[in-house]
C-alpha cells in the first residue's frame, strides 16, 4: 500500500484530528496515556503518575500533562462530504 493511499483511506479522521489540534506524533503516548488511567482508577495522585511516566517514557512532566489535557479532550466525529 502506498503512502498516499493511507492517508486517501483515512482522510477523515485525519481532519478531525487537525481541526480538534491534535497531534499526528500523539500515537507513540496511548499507552502511556492507558497506564495513567489505570494508575487514576488505582487511587494514586496526579503528580505522582505524572513523576513516574516522565521517566518511564523520558519526557518532561510538563509534556505529560499537556498530553494527558489533550487525550482527556471530548470530540465529536462529523461526517465529512467528499468533493467528487
Amino acid at each position: 500500500m502506498k503512502y498516499y493511499e493511507i492517508l486517501k483511506l483515512n482522510k477523515s479522521v485525519l481532519q478531525c484530528i487537525n481541526l480538534h489540534g491534535g497531534n499526528l506524533r500523539d500515537y507513540k503516548y496511548i499507552a502511556m496515556y492507558e497506564e495513567y488511567l489505570e494508575m487514576i482508577s488505582d487511587g494514586n495522585k496526579v503528580s505522582y503518575i505524572v513523576y513516574i511516566l516522565s521517566q518511564k517514557y523520558g519526557v518532561s512532566e510538563r509534556t505529560i500533562y499537556k498530553l494527558v489535557s489533550r487525550f482527556s479532550v471530548d470530540i465529536t466525529v462529523r461526517r465529512v462530504h467528499y468533493n467528487v
